[in-house]
């Protein structure tokens, strides 16, 4: 994932952000807060999404922390 949003991780993985909270057992807004960087996702979290969507942990934190700083601009 070399530009890759936690969105689009998501997104390639064919997977819907209900599904994604549901499997985590976490609520659809608490999902969103992490894709869009608003909030960090927590080390089972992180965990978790790297597991369903195939990608490094690292990996995943990197497109996490391109995600925050998406929004950052966008402010």
């Amino acid at each position: 994932p070399g530009s890759e949003t936690l969105s689009d991780l998501r997104i390639h993985a064919a997977l819907t952000q209900s599904e994604v909270a549901h499997q985590l057992g976490v609520g659809q807004s608490t999902l969103s807060d992490v894709e869009i960087g608003v909030a960090a996702p927590t080390d089972r979290i992180r965990g978790a999404l790297a597991d369903l969507y195939g990608v490094a942990e690292a990996d995943l934190v990197e497109a996490w922390t391109r995600s925050r700083d998406t929004l950052k601009r966008s402010r």
